[in-house]
């Protein structure tokens, strides 16, 4: 599936959707449940696309996501 989103400036960009990841996937790589992946996505606390009762993450989302987590040393 490709949607269009639009971009900051008001243009749209395309999506390629298939290049996106599960939850089940998502799940597996940040070695929660499924449901723990779901709850994030509601929480709005990583970007994604629903389609209909499908959720897809795209793997530059993840990974903003996952550096979001990061808890730097404090000197």
């Amino acid at each position: 599936d490709i949607i269009h989103t639009t971009t900051e400036k008001g243009g749209y960009t395309m999506v390629n959707l298939n290049e996106g990841m599960s939850t089940k996937e998502v799940a597996e790589i940040l070695g929660v449940s499924e449901r723990t992946v779901r709850n994030i996505c509601n929480s709005k606390q990583i970007v994604h696309y629903k389609v209909g009762t499908k959720i897809v993450v795209l793997p530059e989302d993840l990974t903003n996501y996952i550096n979001t987590l990061k808890v730097e040393k404090e000197i």
